[in-house]
């Protein structure tokens, strides 16, 4: 280094990462460093700005940004010279992502994937957006409402840098301020002044950080800070009246789910739902019984929708994530795995709602998504499931590029090729939509990716189509299987199927757990092969994690497989909340004690690594450890995105322990270890009493965590003999509530 400035210039350092999405960036012309105290102490010594860019392996716009943005030699220039770039997968650091997306959601509104932001050397955000794409590109359109171009910004970020750098450090440091006051508070802000950014040109005007069309952010809900006040008297059940009358206000009637730009699954807003007509007496009465069946209307009707969409995979299994049209027609079409592990627990709730049986509509999707859980490409030889499958993929073999959802799209050509024309391919056509010049609206596909082709979903169910083609339903359902088959045997001989993450994640990884296990657990009795595989799948994954991501010496879990390698970073508070879910599921569905055994080693290091207890909300568990490498803030959020709360499952995990370690026959430590338990499950409800109040259809898992905090878990104690059986299977085949609890006699 001579006079501030290191005399090498900077090397790209990507193939030093550990995650795969961070190692493909090692040939890129942009020289890309790891978070790391040498690319901070150079920030630091050339006074330049941090460049952060944190995308993820199934993101379409990451890998836009990738072969496009970034391989731009200007762009690459510039950031190499006056900007110190740095990578960031998210799935391995979720609590840089959160904080930077807090930031980039508070200043404009919108936030999503890619998330890119200018940071000072000492982390703190300066400006910040999603996708941008290189110069004269035809995704930043040539009108005065343009998105900026990368280039551009980042000339004017290095202007600014150089003309205004104590203005922007003490404006960076006021956003900190006021990003720090909502942050201890466990809920999204009010906007940040965009005052705070509008400065010498950057603003919504100049430098637009919303894409032309990006992979958006989960967190859309938006709910302003509120004062602390005195806690756990006001928390009771009426809560869930207002919650419901709120969900109830943003709910489309016409294709279901929730308003939006774009269409969530919205799994702990469904879940509540499903599980409002089951909650004890006191809940009903409180909410009112047309309210609670309007709620499971609601939410049956939109996994129907979704079971129909283009979000489905008709030829194969699974789902993509969300949908940028209100009728979920056109999907984002990444598949992340923990998000078909939550719809695998809906429709299992929804299947056992219509009381379990294989006649119900609900069973076959159920079976097909356990299915998709429990096989490749997503369960690793290693035995984890991966966390994605990537957007892009090729129409055909013969393609030199991948296009978004190439491998899931048909023209009605391809449909007469494959089937044949006449009936068969007619009969087809006409249950998924499939049109001669595609079913996509040109508004949705400014890149024309989709020009002609088709994304399947269905329009017409077998009576309406035995009615329009004078078939026997019979014959109907006949050709419909048959058209599966062909379609999707052509499928995978011609088209190059996506990318397949190798990131296997220790929470999500238990968000499977917990799907499986309680699927497995009824289904057993209606398909009983089936049933025990699940729960034999949902077995395998928790010895696998135990095996590869736990240190019994330091009692430290890890947070993901990269490669087969372990990943050197912890995991994080919802890491141990998702598989402790798990283990206690499994524990429900197999009476295995070893499960209940490794679920409290879990809880007691969850409580030692996250737990708030001196602040001055005390309870609750903060995201990250305590002196986490390169971490601005340490938040502590209850409120549920498209995954539940870390805290929203660690209350009602609880909860459940509590109730367990109590039971007759445990030990004394066992049931000191309840008390303690018990009043952490009440104190981590407590951290959040004045959000609660004030939003509670914002936290729908806290708010489910007020009937046991209020009137206990549910237990079901499991005895010897035929009676008893009988009662573990009707336990097992009642629709879900809150916690409920197997405790043995």
């Amino acid at each position: 280094m001579h006079g501030g400035h290191y005399e090498e210039p900077l090397v790209n350092c990507a193939a030093k990462g550990q995650s795969n999405y961070v190692r493909q960036q090692k040939d890129s012309p942009v020289a890309w460093q790891l978070l790391n105290e040498d690319a901070i102490a150079r920030a630091k010594a050339e006074d330049k700005l941090i460049f952060m860019h944190i995308g993820y392996s199934a993101c379409h716009y990451s890998h836009l940004m990738t072969n496009e943005t970034f391989a731009f030699l200007g762009i690459a220039r510039e950031l190499n010279e006056n900007f110190v770039p740095v990578i960031i997968d998210r799935d391995e650091r979720p609590d840089l992502d959160v904080v930077y997306m807090n930031y980039v959601e508070a200043v404009h509104g919108v936030g999503g994937w890619p998330l890119n932001v200018f940071l000072t050397p000492e982390l703190e955000p300066v400006f910040g957006g999603t996708y941008w794409p290189a110069p004269n590109n035809d995704r930043a359109a040539d009108n005065e409402d343009r998105a900026a171009d990368f280039h551009e910004i980042l000339l004017m970020l290095q202007k600014l840098w150089s003309e205004q750098r104590s203005r922007l450090r003490q404006e960076a440091r006021e956003i900190i301020g006021q990003l720090l006051a909502y942050a201890s508070e466990g809920t999204s802000s009010e906007p940040v002044s965009t005052a705070a950014m509008a400065v010498a040109g950057i603003g919504a005007k100049d430098l637009q950080a919303k894409p032309p069309r990006a992979q958006p952010s989960t967190a859309s809900n938006k709910a302003p800070v509120v004062a602390t006040s005195g806690v756990g008297n006001d928390l009771d059940i009426d809560l869930m009246e207002t919650a419901y009358t709120q969900i109830a206000g943003t709910y489309d009637a016409v294709h279901g789910g929730f308003t939006g730009t774009v269409k969530y699954v919205t799994a702990p807003k469904l879940s509540l739902l499903l599980r409002l007509p089951h909650f004890r007496p006191e809940v009903r009465d409180m909410v009112g019984y047309d309210e609670t069946e309007m709620a499971l209307r609601m939410a049956k009707d939109t996994l129907r929708a979704i079971n129909r969409s283009g979000l489905h995979d008709h030829l194969g299994r699974g789902f993509s994530r969300c949908s940028v049209t209100a009728d979920w027609s056109l999907p984002f079409f990444e598949r992340l795995m923990v998000e078909n592990a939550l719809l695998l627990g809906l429709f299992t709730d929804a299947w056992l709602d219509e009381g379990g049986t294989r006649e119900s509509e609900f069973f076959p999707v159920v079976l097909e998504t356990a299915d998709y859980l429990s096989s490749a490409p997503l369960l690793a030889p290693h035995g984890l499931l991966l966390s994605s499958e990537a957007a892009d993929s090729r129409f055909s073999q013969h393609d030199s590029h991948d296009g978004p959802g190439a491998f899931f799209l048909w023209t009605r050509r391809e449909l007469d090729t494959v089937l044949g024309p006449g009936v068969d391919s007619d009969v087809a056509a006409a249950h998924w939509n499939v049109q001669p010049r595609g079913n996509i609206s040109p508004n949705n596909d400014p890149n024309d990716d989709f020009v002609n082709r088709n994304v399947l979903h269905i329009v017409k169910d077998v009576p309406a189509l035995a009615t329009q083609f004078n078939q026997p339903e019979a014959y109907i359902k006949t050709v419909l299987a048959e058209a599966r088959t062909k379609l999707a045997e052509f499928r995978a001989k011609e088209r190059v199927a996506p990318s397949v993450s190798s990131n296997a994640v220790a929470g999500y990884n238990g968000v499977a757990i917990a799907a499986l296990a309680k699927a497995g657990a009824a289904v057993q009795y209606v398909e009983p092969a089936l049933g025990k595989k699940y729960i034999q799948a949902a077995t395998s994954l928790a010895q696998k994690l135990k095996a590869l991501l736990w240190d019994t010496k330091t009692a430290t879990l890890f947070r993901m497989l990269c490669e087969g390698k372990r990943s050197d970073t912890p995991a994080y508070a919802e890491d141990y909340a998702y598989i402790i879910d798990g283990l206690l599921a499994l524990y429900a569905a197999t009476l295995d004690e070893s499960h209940i055994s490794w679920a409290v080693e879990l809880q007691n290091a969850q409580i030692e690594a996250f737990v708030d207890a001196t602040g001055a909300s005390r309870g609750g568990f903060f995201t990250a450890r305590e002196n986490t490498p390169h971490l601005l803030l340490r938040l502590k959020a209850g409120m549920d995105g498209i995954l539940p709360s870390a805290n929203a499952i660690s209350a009602a995990n609880l909860f459940s322990l509590g109730t367990m370690l109590a039971a007759p026959g445990r030990t004394d430590t066992d049931k000191k270890k309840a008390v303690e338990y018990t009043a952490l499950a009440k104190a981590t409800v407590e951290a959040f009493e004045a959000e609660l109040l004030h939003f509670p259809w914002l936290f729908p898992g806290l708010l489910a965590c007020i009937v046991p905090y209020r009137l206990g878990v549910k237990t079901v104690v499991v005895k010897d003999g035929e009676k008893a059986e009988k009662e573990l299977k009707e336990a097992r085949l009642a629709p879900r509530e809150g916690p409920v609890v197997f405790v043995k006699a």
